[in-house]
This record gives structure tokens, sequence and C-alpha cells, in this order.
């Protein structure tokens, strides 16, 4: 009864339906061309406060709602165009009102030069970029940026902080158009006040090299640039915050910046035991890259993803504009992440003969240590030469403690048992160097680009591990060792044909070695070299490619077309191999009318065989399965197709994308699977003739002006056809998914929010072997999330989720209930605050995973931060925002 209860308080927080006036109207030129993405404002004629706001869309209309009946002034405003302001005049006897056409006189002032002045322009096209002016959206005290970024008209934040701005993933966020502790754009948003933030820029980026010859290449990444207020820029500013909590529980973080004019120094650090990672170690340290794999023979993972998680991380960004010509970049990163898991797995199984079950518990302890630094040299000496250096390390140290009990049950066996106990440790120095540099000749479109890429690395690793293997014991000491090294050369030129049109040169050669060696002990009788599972191996790629492509640029579209040769060398310990490829490719993007674009592409690839599928020497460590590399492995040749296109409308701030892919591989490489008679079983990759996959996917954000709303809808689906191995009979597998999500909740109001939503996947696999076994199982997850001003000064939150888990095949069905509340107090100012936060109020959190592979239905259930109560004081450091100032800007 109680949590039916709690359900109907969240429902019963219905939305109130405003009667609402429409106007709308249309923008021209002198010329009466109609000026699209130009802004318009509705203002408080009395006091110049503003109602709301829009920009036209590509035929110049717009469309603005205002609550009640007023005085009002209309504001409209374009690069290039005088400002032009006029009264609307109207009885407001009829809900929608049409304006008369206006038009926009020219300024007489250097376009190039021109910046808007206005003071009330919240949303602004200038050129490509849509800017928007933080003044205008207003944010809670104490509120990150990403707070501010969901307000913006046309751009979404989701629960986990990934940000979409037009239908387009955001990829990167810029801090004064500089990085920002690397590429991650969660560094920014996530810790930066949004009262620091003076406007918004949100533009799809050029690949550097297109910046800089003139030549768009096609390349782009959606990009937020964050320019922060003056007052910022000249000294320092953050916060701090630390929280204590029962079931012993903490949590603290610290972010503190100084920034002027040649300068932004950033200082970044936090701890909890909460579940929650500042930021991970694998995220800004990914020195493997091209074909180079990790030597990791135990496959024991440092993501710290279920069980209980703690963190310690700190990170130093620094910035320096040394001169009009050179800027130097660099970070360092320190994490320190500790992992607590119980887990139970019971799975059904089955052989082409017969089924089985297995019930497993594990218990695990695990700690990874890292140390990342990067440093990026951008120099440009004249407008004709642009050199880019980068550099970098990375240190980890890694130990974990594994233990594990597995308990077989089948017809012809009985009852069999297994256990392991695995003590880990290792070490590894990660390196590289990347240099960039780009030349353009005299004619114009013409250039050179020559990279280099040098990448070093060494692993060592230990394992202690006591296996009982049904009557048999497996008591060893492991140590395995690795050196890699990786070169990359690759030389560009583009030369023009004829107008907007270019021919491409581009020959490239790549070297990468790997050197692994295991040295195996037995000590069951003393200490005593093991011969058979010991040896060393290596792995040598040299690959030589020259591609030639067509391209031809103009601002609509992008066009190239192409081909590249490879002659890849491939030569291990036992074998020495020659491959020869071919690689068409076609890549399209369209600029259609307004903001709309469409792409479309085909490539084909290759993905080589890596260093653990080519090892033959058995992997023994898991005492469920051995491991078994196969050297006669042929690389994967995939052709890949895509089309996507995505369109964002400014008059109703609606979004829409949509997208298919689709693949097929030739000699696919798949883990050929035998059961042996104990039940245990041993992998081996072997490549295939037949993988074939289809995904598509598509997104709907639109709002409800009239009732204040905002949906969003998105979906995917996913078919793959694949063959397969078990006990040597070859099968066809079957695999289909599909995921849908919605949300809707009020338009970004003041006083209160209130966001219903919902998430439903459906996964499907077929059999040939054993229809009996096709796996049909789903996963609904209802969400609610509020928001209560209470007082100025006092903020509620509140988050509700139901997660329904279906009956599948020998799981029974599950329903869990979240609720996560917190209550704000800010004090002085909101120089202090301080926030009572109660995290899984019914106590019901636990970690769920159910899954199936070629032969097996899985049912994981593991341990998770379940409830605590905990008591947060933060403060904030350096600047602070007078209030007062700017509060008529905000929308009434």
């Amino acid at each position: 009864m109680k949590k039916q209860f709690i359900f109907l308080i969240f429902l019963g927080l219905t939305f109130t339906l405003q009667a609402q006036f429409q106007i709308s109207g249309k923008l021209q030129d002198t010329e009466q061309k109609p000026l699209s993405f130009a802004s318009v404002v509705i203002l408080q004629e009395q006091d110049s406060s503003m109602i709301t706001f829009g920009l036209t869309d590509v035929n110049g209309n717009y469309q603005l709602d205002v609550k009640e009946k007023g005085d009002y002034l209309i504001q409209f405003s374009f690069l290039g165009y005088q400002t032009t302001y006029k009264k609307i005049n109207t009885d407001w006897r009829n809900r929608k009102i049409e304006l008369p056409i206006y038009q926009l006189k020219t300024a007489a002032v250097d376009l190039d030069e021109v910046e808007i002045s206005a003071e009330r322009i919240p949303m602004k096209m200038k050129d490509d970029t849509l800017v928007y002016d933080a003044a205008a959206f207003k944010t809670k005290e104490g509120e990150a940026v990403e707070k501010l970024l969901e307000k913006l008209p046309g751009v979404e934040v989701d629960e986990q902080g990934n940000v979409t701005a037009q239908g387009k993933t955001v990829t990167k966020v810029l801090v004064n158009g500089k990085e920002f502790f690397g590429s991650n754009p969660k560094m920014a948003t996530q810790n930066l006040d949004a009262e620091a933030v003076k406007s918004v820029e949100v533009l799809d980026k050029k690949s550097e090299e297109a910046e800089f010859t003139g030549v768009d290449d096609g390349s782009e990444e959606k990009t937020i640039n964050i320019t922060l207020k003056e007052e910022y820029n000249k000294g320092y500013f953050g916060r701090v915050s630390g929280a204590v909590g029962t079931e012993e529980t903490y949590k603290g973080s610290a972010s503190i910046n100084y920034f002027d004019e040649k300068n932004q120094l950033s200082l970044i650090g936090g701890g909890n035991n909460l579940n929650e990672l500042n930021f991970s170690f694998s995220e800004y340290s990914d020195f493997q890259g091209g074909n180079i794999s990790d030597f990791n023979s135990s496959a024991i993972g440092y993501n710290l993803g279920d069980g209980i998680n703690s963190s310690l991380s700190a990170g130093l960004n620094w910035n320096r504009t040394i001169n009009k010509k050179l800027k130097v970049t660099a970070n360092y990163f320190y994490v320190n992440n500790t992992n607590e898991l119980i887990k139970t797995i019971n799975s059904s199984n089955f052989t082409p003969t017969e089924t089985f079950e297995t019930a497993e518990v594990i218990d695990n302890e695990k700690q990874n240590i890292g140390h990342s630094s990067d440093i990026r040299l951008e120099w440009n000496p004249d407008s004709m030469n642009r050199i880019d250096y980068r550099m970098g390390f990375s240190l980890s140290d890694n130990e974990a403690d594994n233990q594990s009990y597995t308990e077989y049950t089948s017809e012809s066996s009985g009852v069999r048992e297994t256990s392991t106990l695995n003590k880990f440790e290792e070490n590894s120095f990660k390196a590289y160097s990347d240099l960039s540099y780009n030349r353009r000749l005299k004619k114009k479109g013409r250039s050179l680009l020559f990279k280099h890429l040098f990448r070093v690395g060494e692993q060592e690793e230990e394992n202690l591990i006591d296996n009982q293997i049904f009557n048999s014991d497996l008591y060893q000491f492991q140590n395995f060792s690795q050196q890699q090294q990786q070169n990359r050369l690759s030389l560009k030129y583009t030369e023009p044909i004829i107008d907007k049109w270019y021919a491409n040169f581009t020959y490239s050669y790549d070297q990468e070695y790997e050197t692994p060696e295991r040295n195996f002990f037995d000590l069951q009788n003393g200490r005593s070299f093991n011969d058979s599972l010991s040896g060393a191996f290596s792995r040598d790629i040299d690959e030589h490619k020259g591609n030639f492509s067509i391209q031809r640029s103009t601002k609509k579209s992008v066009w190239e077309m192409g081909s590249a040769l490879s002659q890849i060398h491939l030569k291990t310990s036992e074998t020495d191999n020659d491959f020869r490829f071919l690689y068409p490719y076609l890549t399209v993007r369209f600029r259609l009318k307004g903001s709309q674009n469409l792409r479309m592409g085909y490539r084909t690839s290759t993905n080589l065989p890596n260093l653990n599928q080519l090892i033959t020497i058995p992997n023994n460590i898991n005492p469920n399965q051995l491991y078994v590399g196969n050297n006669q492995l042929r690389p994967e040749y995939a052709h890949n197709f895509n089309i996507n296109y995505f369109f964002f409308d400014p008059l109703s701030s609606s979004s829409y994308y949509i997208g298919l892919r689709v693949a097929d591989v030739q000699d696919k490489i798949v883990n050929r699977t035998r059961v042996n008679s104990d039940l245990r079983r041993e992998i081996t990759p072997q490549n295939t003739d037949f993988y074939q996959s289809l995904t598509s996917y598509f997104g709907i954000s639109k709002k409800f002006k009239k009732w204040n709303l905002q949906y969003r809808f998105n979906g995917s689906s996913s078919f793959s056809r694949y063959e397969a191995f078990l006990n040597d009979e070859l099968s066809q597998v079957a695999s289909e998914s599909y995921s849908v999500g919605g949300r809707i909740g009020r338009d970004k109001d003041e006083k209160w929010d209130l966001d219903f939503g919902f998430e439903y996947t459906f996964n499907k696999q077929e059999y040939e072997l054993n229809s009996n076994f096709n796996q049909r199982f789903d996963q609904v997850r209802w969400y609610a999330s509020g928001e209560l001003q209470i007082l100025e000064n006092l903020l509620l939150n509140a988050d509700y989720s139901i997660r329904n888990y279906a009956n599948a095949f020998f799981s029974e069905a599950r329903q869990l209930h979240f609720i996560d509340l917190s209550l704000r107090q800010s004090l002085m100012n909101d120089k202090w605050a301080i926030t009572f936060i109660v995290h899984d109020l019914l106590n019901e959190n636990v970690g769920i995973r159910r899954s199936g592979d070629l032969n097996s239905l899985r049912d994981e259930e593991y341990n998770s931060r379940a409830q605590y109560f905990m008591l947060q004081i933060s403060t904030k450091l350096g600047k602070r925002k007078d209030g007062d100032k700017k509060r008529k800007y905000w929308m009434h």
C-alpha cells in the first residue's frame, strides 16, 4: 500500500493548462527576401523585461505565445541588420494574432566585425553558430552548467549527463574556445557553475585540417563553446562540498579555477563510496589505438561497474596562450578506484546432446590506481604553416582478490563443483607522441599534411591461483610480461582540379609489434616450471596503404569518392602471412534548406585478429573454461552502409533524426565453443563466412507551447544473423533487440518542474541447434522527477522509478521501486548551502542483469549501494553573482 500511495502522489501532480495567445508573423529584408534564423523577442513595454523569444524559420516565419493580455513590444534582430522594435497593437479578442510583415534594414557596418549589442537577444544566429545569452535563462542557485543547457531550446541533457543539441550528440565542450580537461564534454558541464556563464555557442565544428586549409572534408562534430563572464576571466572561482551519511557513506568534491587573459588553470577533485566515478581513468588514457591489443591474460577488467564502488580522483588542467602563434594545453589525472562485488549467477546451458544448470557465487575485491598526463602544443608560425604536437603517458597499478564457487547439475553427471581463488597484480606503462604538420601551398586549396604517431607500452602481471576443478587441484604462480610499440607515418597531398573539385593522394605506413611472454610455475609439490603453459609469443604487423579520392566541397554539399589499396604483412611466432585488401568508399553530406542535414556513406574496412585471439598457449585461469587462440585466423573484411537525416525547426524548437546502418562481414571472427564431458567449456576463435547486421534509430523532440510541455521520444532496433559453432556443429543464430523511450515534462518553469518518462527494451535470440533455448526477455523502467522551489532559498528534488524485469525462461518476474529525495537550503546569498539527501528510500536497490549467449541463458544478481541518508555542506569560492542586477532579463 505504501508503494501505491507514493506513486499516486507523483501522479497527482498534474499540469496546469493556461489560456495563451499565439502571435505570429513574417520577417523580411528590404528586398522582400525572408530572413531565416533571425531573433524575435517579446518584451514588456513598461520595463522591457522579456516575456518570450524564438527564431524565424527558413521562410522567415515566427510564432510566439504569451500567457495573458498586456502591453508588449516585439524586437527583431539579425546579424548585419538594424535591430528593430515594434509595438504589438491588438484588441486581444482572438487567440491567434497575425502581425504585419516587417522588414529590417541593413546596418552600415563591416559584417566581419559586427557584434549585436542590443540588450535582450536571448538566442541568435551568427554565421553557422547558434548563440544563447545565458542571462536569459534562469538557473537556480548552485546549479552546474548542465542545468543551464537543459533550459536552452534545442538542447537536451539525459540522466547520464550526455548532451544532445539540434538532434546531434555533443562530442566536445570548449571553455572560452579552449579544451577543458581533454575531450570529455562532462568535465565542463558538470564542474563549472551556471552563474559563471555569459553565453553558450552551439556549432558543427569542422576538422582542424578543414579549418586550416579551407577545404571542407565533410568531417564535423557537434560542439558547445562556453564563454564565461568577464569577471570570471579575471581571478579565481569555484566550489567545495563535503557530505557524510549513514552506512558509512561519504562524498566530497572541489572545483577551483583561475582564469585571466592568457591562462586557464583548473583543479578538480573528489571522492565518494556511492558508485559515482568523478572521471574514469580509461577515458583519459586511451593509448592503445590501432591494432595494438592488451595482453590481459586473466580477463580481469578495470571497469568498476557492478558492486559497490569507491572513488578518489583529482585532475589539473592548464591552458596558456603564449602569443598569437603559440598555445599550450596540459592536464594531469589521478584516480584510485576500489570495487567490492558479490554476485550470484544462475544459468541454463545446452549442448547438442543434453542440458544442464550452473549456479555460481562470486566474491571479488579490486583496486585500480592510475596516473595520466597529456601536453599539447599548437604553433602557427605564419598563415601557411601549422604544427600540432601532442604527447602523454599513463601509469597504472591494479590488484584484485577474486573468489568464486560454481555448481554444475546435469542428468548424466549429477552435481559437480569447481572453485577458484585468484590474487592478481598488474603494472603498466604507456606513452605516445603525435605530430601533425599542415602546409598550405601557394595555389588556393593545395596543401600537404604529414602525420607521425608513436606509441609504446609495457605490462607486467602476476597471478596466484588456487583452483579446485571437480576432483583435481590447480595451484599455480603465473607471470605475464609484454612490450608493445607502434609507428605510423602518413603523407597527404591535396590538389585543386577545377572549381570546388579536389584530388587527394595519401600514403601511410603502419608498423606494430607485441612480444608477450608467459612463465607458469606449478606449486602443488614445491615450485616447478610448467613447459606446456609457458612460452614466448610475438605479433608483428607491417601495413602499406595508398589512397586516392576525388572530392567536391560546396556550402550545400560535400562528396568524396575513392579507394585505398593495402598490403598487410602479419607475422607471429608460428605463422607468416600476407594479405591484400581493396577499400572502396563513397561519402555524401547534404546541407538542405534550413537546418537540415542528410548524410550517406559506404565504406569497407578490416579488423585484424588481436593478440589474445592468436596465442595458441592455453589460458587456464578460469576453472570453468579453457581459452586457446588460433594462429590461422584471417582478418575480417566488412562492408558498411549508413544513412542519417536530422532536422531542427527553430520556429517550434523541435528536432527530428532518423538513421540506418547495414553491415556485411566476411571472415567474421567468432568463438567456437566445445562443452566437454565434464561440462567445462573450451573456447577457440574461428573465422566464419556469414555475418549480417542492420541497425535503425530515430528521435523526436517537440514542444507543446499551448500546454507549456516538452516531449521526447526515441527508439532503436538491431537485427543480426551470423554463424556459430557448438561442439563442432555449425549453427545459425538470429538476434533481435528493440528499445524505445519517451519523456514529457514542463518546459523549463522557474518555480516547479515535473517530468515523466519510460524506457523499454526487448531482446530475442533464436538458435538453429536448439529451438527450446530461444530467448525472449524484456525490461521496462518508468520514472518521474520533480523539482519544487518551496521558498526563495529552499529547493526540493524528488526522483521515483520503477523497474520491471519480465519472466524469462527460468527467471521469475521482478519489480523494484526506487525513490531519491533531496532538500537544499542556501544561505548568505548562496555563499553556503546545506542539503539533506535520501537515497533509495524504500531500500530495494539491487543489481539485476539477464542475458544469453550461444549455449546459455544467464540471470545475474549483485550487490549495489542501497539506502542511506546524508547531510552535505557546500560553499562557493571567489566571484559571486549579484542576484538582482539581471533579474528583469529572465522570462516572466
